[in-house]
């Protein structure tokens, strides 16, 4: 049917009862109520509802000199459109309002130009309105689209509400909003309220939604249900911009929902969402940036894979508990600036650490470098460095575990004393208590063999002196005896009655007479120290010394002294380096 231009080619065809109630309306400013005002059943239409495509089309131009359209537009509802409305390329007068009506055909807006949208309660078999231009609202809530809607490059300053449409699709896309700009954001929630029923309308796509490089003042889809067709992407929103929040709160999707290359100016929420494509990606985020808070808790799931690689979120608003397995989950690059209500370092993030480092068979520390650097910016250095010990330790499995032969000898050992002395640099002090325990260990065959009389004083001269020849050949501890540790058997002091001393005093007797009292004191913890730590000299090991001939205890400690100064030099010198920032802590 050719192009109604003038009110002359109108009243040619000739218009229907139903038509001319429209033209009058239409030229009043006021709205056309055909039927009842609802949706209008299937089948032929109605005489009393039936409006021809081309007779509404030429009344949204504006009609002509003769039946002049009032600025407000056409207003129509309850009406059953035959034939294709094609607005395309055109400029409307006023707002297009085609409420509660149904439409034969495919609905075509390519580059259309209108101050207003409104299809609510609609039903259509489609929408084609590429780059169309809307200087207000599009409304298309409740309505029930059989096929897609194709909003590519579209401009509208106010709102796209879509809540509680139905939108099924064969294709691909059942709503592209691709490279759109929508500045009063995008509306996809469930109606609240419908008079009749009584019950809430979800908003439902079969097929996916694509919001690719689109710029919206904000995403409100609390409630949503989308179903992809054949497993493919559900929710595309790569390298989207979002001016405002993105709410996917309570949504379930069916399919890959992709963020990748977003940019979110508000917070993002995915509470009590669910995420489902089990042999698939689920969630993916990759260098999404979110300038609030990105917020995945209360039963938020996925079943499938998410990955959020290189993505930034100013505050991660979470439940460690709700993120998926190790399978499942790709952290890699994944950064924020703070948790919110962190109190104390949760088990359950530790599992989400493990899970979300390790990836088809590789592991990415940098998870464990981020949380660190969390930890460490809000004050909680101790729970850092547990972590960062946690991190190098898994490095250091991995970097084994394609080692084989000698090397992966050399390396276990190296890692070994690395982990258990110093926590690979990140806890250095606990070298101090490797060396007290070295000491303790070492004091005990040292204080045995003085005891059994294994030591000697390790001086040339001292050894042939006549006090210690007296001694060391009869007497069994010579060296207690000779430094006045111990009183000779039968020996008293010439010239003194000691009828009624006890063995203190004749013990201090013989400490101020015996011919090592100027000697050094022997310690068994001071001679202990002095072979473990070398870096400190206690004066024990340069005077006195093992005997191998004299006793168990003296023969073992002899050889077991070059044991505690090697395991010293290895804990000193790793102590020192992990303080100083040799072994690298980052």
């Amino acid at each position: 049917m050719a192009h109604i231009r003038t009110f002359a080619e109108l009243k040619e065809l000739p218009p229907t009862k139903a038509e001319w109630r429209l033209i009058d309306a239409a030229q009043a400013g006021e709205p056309c109520v055909l039927g009842d005002g609802t949706l209008p059943p299937e089948g032929p239409p109605t005489p009393e509802r039936h409006i021809r495509a081309e007779v509404l089309r030429y009344l949204i131009l504006g009609g002509c000199d003769a039946c002049r359209v009032d600025d407000i537009g056409v207003w129509l509802k309850g009406a059953h459109i035959s034939e294709k409305l094609d607005l395309s390329f055109v400029a409307a007068r006023g707002a297009i309002q085609l409420t509660a009506s149904r439409f034969d055909q495919r609905l075509d807006m390519v580059q259309t130009r209108c101050k207003m949208l409104n299809l609510i309660g609609s039903y259509l078999a489609g929408i084609s309105g590429q780059a169309i231009e809307v200087f207000g609202h599009l409304f298309i809530r409740y309505t029930v689209i059989t096929d897609s809607v194709d909003l590519n490059g579209a401009r509208i300053t106010g709102q796209l509400a879509c809540d509680g449409a139905i939108l099924e699709s064969k294709t691909d896309w059942a709503l592209n909003v691709q490279d759109t700009e929508i500045l009063g954001g995008i509306f996809l929630r469930p109606l609240e309220l419908n008079d009749e029923t009584e019950q809430a309308l979800p908003f439902f796509a079969r097929g996916g939604l694509t919001l690719a490089s689109a710029c919206v003042g904000g995403i409100h889809s609390s409630g949503m249900i989308l179903s992809a067709n054949a497993g493919k992407q559900a929710l595309r929103a790569k390298n989207l911009t979002v001016t405002g929040a993105a709410d996917l709160e309570g949504c379930s999707i069916f399919g890959t929902t992709d963020f990748t290359g977003a940019k979110i100016t508000g917070d993002l929420s995915c509470k009590r969402a669910t995420f489902n494509n089990k042999d698939g990606d689920a969630f993916i985020a990759r260098r999404m940036q979110v300038a609030q808070s990105f917020i995945w808790r209360k039963d938020a799931t996925a079943t499938g894979k998410v990955i959020l690689d290189g993505a930034h979120a100013a505050e991660l608003d979470d439940n460690p508990q709700h993120w998926p397995d190790a399978a499942h989950l790709s952290l890699d690059g994944f950064t924020y600036d703070r948790i919110a209500e962190y109190t104390d370092y949760n088990p359950a993030r530790k599992d989400w650490l493990h899970n979300g480092s390790h990836t088809d068979g590789k592991f990415f520390p940098q998870p464990y470098s981020q949380y660190a650097k969390f930890l460490r910016d809000t004050g909680h250095d101790s729970e850092a460095r547990k972590v960062l010990l946690t991190r190098e330790t898994l490095v250091r499995d991995h970097e084994r575990s394609e080692l084989n032969g000698f090397n992966l000898v050399k390396r276990t050992a190296g890692d070994w004393l690395q982990k258990v002395v110093v926590g690979y640099g990140h806890d250095p002090f606990r070298s101090i208590w490797w060396l007290f325990g070295l000491i303790f260990i070492a004091t005990i065959p040292a204080c045995f063999a003085w005891n059994e009389g294994s030591f000697a004083p390790n001086s040339g001269p001292v050894l042939v002196s006549q006090g210690w020849t007296n001694l060391h050949t009869e007497a069994p501890n010579p060296a207690k005896i000779w430094s006045g540790d111990m009183v000779p058997k039968g020996w008293t002091p010439e010239g003194v009655d000691t009828t009624d001393w006890d063995e203190t005093q004749l013990a201090d007797a013989w400490k101020n007479s015996a011919p090592g009292r100027d000697w050094e004191t022997f310690n068994s913890v001071a001679y202990a120290a002095d072979i473990v730590i070398p870096l400190i000299n206690f004066g024990q090991t340069e005077t006195w010394a093992p005997s191998t001939t004299r006793g168990w205890w003296g023969w073992h400690l002899w050889w077991m002294r070059w044991g505690f100064t090697v395991f010293g030099w290895i804990v000193t010198a790793l102590g020192a380096a992990a303080i100083t920032g040799i072994i690298r802590r980052e």
